[in-house]
């Protein structure tokens, strides 16, 4: 990622990760395809996307208004990040369905970044002291939720929320390229488990046959199989 940072003038440093995320928090139970139509769903940037192809509608909607808003059935559904800190905003009192996994985010990397120019202005000392800082959040961070999320997904269970991970049908929530080679990114192929493929328009360039010409997009995982789309804290 280093390559891609400077080109924007920042040095990035891996400072964290909060684990597997969850599928959400649904108010009825999803059966179908067809229940998503229509389903107002807190989610945004790539998935809200993705989603918004099956009939979900995306809303985009602060941490602290979650709660209330699915309480009131403004919304169906909210996706926050995993059982740890879900647990702590509650939405199993109002949302008893908790899906698994998320796909859109299959490790939360956190990644500190800071102003290049800024950053060649520090004293090396100072340089190797947040370096070093960021190096042990990245190390007790995914630590702490390993050891907290499981935990957390008990306490929830318990107390009568259903962990659902397919329809009753007995098919996956989502399933897409069944045809296709199968992989996961993060673990070995599976003929059971089929991936999802993305086919955007490429508009004329060099190389391409046509400005209508499709390709299919594959995420190929790098970085220890994680894949990450998200905000990023910021030093400037």
């Amino acid at each position: 990622m280093a390559p891609l940072f400077k080109e924007y003038g920042c040095i990035a440093l891996l400072a964290g990760n909060t684990g597997c995320q969850m599928g959400g928090w649904f108010r009825k139970e999803i059966k179908s395809v067809a229940d998503l139509k229509g389903l107002k769903f807190r989610i945004g940037g790539m998935a809200g996307l993705v989603l918004a192809k099956l009939g979900v509608v995306p809303q985009l909607i602060g941490a602290p208004d979650i709660y209330p808003a699915l309480e009131k059935g403004t919304i169906d559904a909210a996706e926050w990040v995993g059982p740890y800190d879900d647990e702590k905003l509650g939405f199993n009192k109002v949302a008893k369905n908790y899906y698994y996994p998320g796909f859109w985010e299959g490790g939360p990397m956190l990644m500190t970044l800071i102003n290049e120019k800024k950053w060649n202005e520090l004293p090396k000392p100072y340089q190797a002291a947040l370096t070093a800082a960021c190096g042990e959040a990245n190390s007790w961070m995914p630590a702490k939720y390993d050891e907290q999320n499981p935990q957390a997904l008990r306490r929830l269970i318990a107390s009568g929320t259903n962990s659902r991970r397919r329809a009753s049908t007995g098919r996956p929530f989502i399933r897409s390229g069944r045809n296709s080679a199968t992989s996961s990114s993060c673990g070995s192929a599976s003929p059971n488990r089929p991936t999802t493929t993305i086919r955007l328009p490429l508009s004329s360039a060099p190389g391409s046959r046509s400005s209508g010409e499709r390709r299919q997009l594959q995420c190929k995982p790098r970085f220890g199989g994680v894949c990450f789309l998200g905000a990023l804290p910021v030093i400037s």
